[in-house]
């Protein structure tokens, strides 16, 4: 008969990197890349919907910075073969893109040919990443789709 003892301990573990952009610690199932970490919905909402449950997830949606970050974007989106929202709105002011979370305007953009265009003057005021495409669409934002949660603070992992 073999008895097997494990002992316990509280451990506090403070995870700190001398660089941050290479270590990027995330909660369970958000995904790290670059100083960030991402949260794939996977159910489908429409974009406001889809910005309340990011919020509600210790999030936003994600705000695509650089090409880096949007060809890590892309690659999800490819290999789920679904569009996704982003937190790219001109639901302020018609043409004027921001990202609605920080309000910050869009200076890097990847626009699809012929994007942004309000398809049929059909009010399309959010971005979203499509499959096999190059890049963004403006979208109705009543549109349900999946959506991708970003959020840019450090974890600090305290297991104990």
């Amino acid at each position: 008969m073999k008895i097997r003892c494990f002992i316990l301990l509280d451990v506090i573990l403070v995870y700190v990197s001398a660089d941050p952009r290479n270590e990027t610690e995330c909660r369970r199932g958000w995904i790290p890349h670059g100083t960030s970490c991402y949260l794939i919905s996977h159910e489908r909402q429409d974009w406001h919907s889809s910005e309340a449950m990011c919020e509600l997830l210790g999030g936003y949606l994600v705000e695509i910075q650089n090409a880096d970050e949007d060809a890590f974007i892309r690659r999800i989106v490819d290999s789920l073969q679904k569009s996704v929202w982003t937190g790219g709105a001109d639901i302020e002011q018609e043409g004027k893109w921001v990202w609605m979370a920080s309000m910050e305007p869009v200076n890097y953009a990847n626009w699809d040919s012929g994007e942004p265009n309000s398809y049929q003057n059909s009010d399309e005021n959010c971005v979203d990443v499509r499959p096999g495409h190059s890049g963004w669409n403006d979208e109705r934002c009543m549109t349900i789709q999946n959506y991708v949660c970003e959020n840019s603070e450090r974890e600090v992992a305290v297991i104990g």
